[in-house]
């Protein structure tokens, strides 16, 4: 293991001996996984490892199994994956099985037969999924009993404080008080203070005995490649500005509402056939920026290269896997929420020499998965959470990528034509701009990442 990762082993033997809970926040690519698979190893070797529970979402499971089998393929000698109708329902089965691996969705189906079981450690991975208090899930995990808790996840805040609360919640209960506690002590302030660096320093010391993270800008500086940030402007089609206008004049004449203009016209500056099926088989050339991205996966293919697109949208996914079969010799993957068997299509396009093109989901992609064989990231669209974002583009950029990263932004603008302030991509491009710093830094207030209000509010209608 690398110094950081042999200190977050050690950090977890220490928590286990004092009897307290921990959250691994360490940034994606920092290699969380493997530094809980050490301290597994460290329980089996003393015989405290039965029973443990890792709780993680679906798309994880297989994963998990690779890298225990990778690592540290002792522990799958009396090892479980929880899922699908043979799964046990026997409590004293699962007492008697070293690790238990199961999903959210599986935990909550399965409560009942879950809280039975005395378990020594639970380890809730991609924690954010525990982040709204009042869910099924939220709740059943915090119910089980256990003598050890941990949670993982690189974006502890996504949207909220108050997130942070409710993945505490279940690490170290009552460490925070109650979440109206919490509110009035630091959520309050931090949202009504332009300048709470007090209020931060106080929330990362009440937590810090149990609270571990570090990012790859500190400890991989020199270990890794160089990533370059490549922003390709592009201009609207002539389909494209015709709806742009009709979209803005809707809103002049209260037909439709400002939120839902801004989802269509981001929609639109993808393509518009995602807000009108008519468009669906528009000529490429029709869309600058489809044109200007088989134009950057050309220069990757000149270079015997791999390359992510990354978009949201469904229907664009498949609208980029037609159009890049159609011009390069590759049957794109994608991999979104409905990928089954996601981890041997990444195998695959990993072992696959030479160029290739895969497109995925961020959100569906953007976690537990190293995709190492390629070094040019597309963000088509973009999310409107850097820290997500971030988090697509380290499927790429972590331990293990030996050659530079490219990342490209290609951002639809018409320089302040049809609005002053420019596109609805444009003002995107410069908000997030703005978070890029707020992103590293885990503890930051909900105003400072309410993008939706933050863009509404930039986007003049006239």
């Amino acid at each position: 293991m690398k110094p950081f990762q042999a200190d977050g082993y050690i950090w977890m033997k220490s928590l286990h001996y004092r009897k307290l809970g921990g959250l691994l926040a360490d940034d994606m690519g920092l290699g969380k996984t493997v530094q809980v698979i050490s301290f597994l190893s460290y329980l089996q070797e003393t015989k405290q490892l039965s029973p443990t529970l890792i709780v993680v979402p679906k798309t994880l499971l297989d994963n998990w199994e690779k890298e225990i089998r990778k690592f540290a393929p002792l522990l799958l000698a009396s090892f479980s994956i929880h899922r699908g109708t043979e799964r046990v329902r026997d409590p004293k089965i699962l007492e008697n099985t070293g690790i238990t691996i199961t999903t959210y969705q599986t935990l909550v189906k399965d409560q009942l037969i879950f809280g039975q079981v005395n378990w020594q450690a639970v380890i809730c991975d991609e924690a954010q999924a525990i982040k709204n208090p009042s869910t099924a899930v939220s709740r059943v995990i915090k119910a089980m009993k256990t003598r050890f808790r941990l949670a993982m996840t690189g974006t502890p805040v996504e949207n909220s404080l108050s997130e942070l609360w409710s993945i505490m919640d279940f690490v170290q209960p009552g460490l925070l008080g109650s979440l109206s506690q919490y509110k009035q002590e630091f959520i309050t302030p931090l949202e009504e203070e332009e300048f709470s660096g007090g209020i931060e320093e106080k929330l990362t010391a009440r937590i810090s005995m149990v609270y571990k993270r570090r990012t790859k800008s500190e400890e991989l500086a020199d270990q890794l490649p160089a990533k370059s940030i490549i922003i390709k402007e592009v201009p609207l089609g002539r389909v494209q500005e015709t709806l742009y206008k009709e979209i803005i004049g809707l809103v002049g004449e209260n037909v439709m509402d400002g939120l839902q203009a801004i989802q269509n016209l981001k929609a639109l500056s993808s393509h518009p056939g995602l807000i009108n099926e008519n468009y669906l088989h528009l000529a490429v050339k029709e869309i600058p920026k489809l044109q200007e991205t088989l134009h950057i996966i050309k220069t990757i293919q000149q270079k015997d290269e791999k390359v992510l697109v990354f978009t949201e949208y469904l229907k664009m996914q498949e609208i980029l896997k037609k159009v890049i079969r159609e011009h390069f010799d590759v049957n794109p993957m994608i991999i979104n929420g409905m990928t089954n068997k996601r981890q041997e299509a990444v195998d695959a396009f990993n072992k696959k020499p030479g160029f290739d093109v895969m497109i995925l989901s961020p959100k569906a992609a953007g976690t537990g998965l190293t995709i190492t064989s390629a070094n040019h990231v597309i963000h088509y669209t973009r999310w409107w959470n850097p820290a997500v974002e971030n988090q697509a583009t380290d499927r790429v950029y972590r331990i293990g990528q030996d050659k530079p990263v490219f990342v490209y932004y290609p951002i639809v603008t018409d320089h302040g034509k049809m609005t002053s302030q420019g596109t609805v991509e444009e003002i995107v491009h410069k908000i997030l701009q703005e978070k890029q710093v707020l992103a590293t830094n885990v503890i930051v207030s909900s105003k400072k990442v309410n993008m939706e209000d933050e863009i509404l509010g930039s986007f003049q209608f006239h």
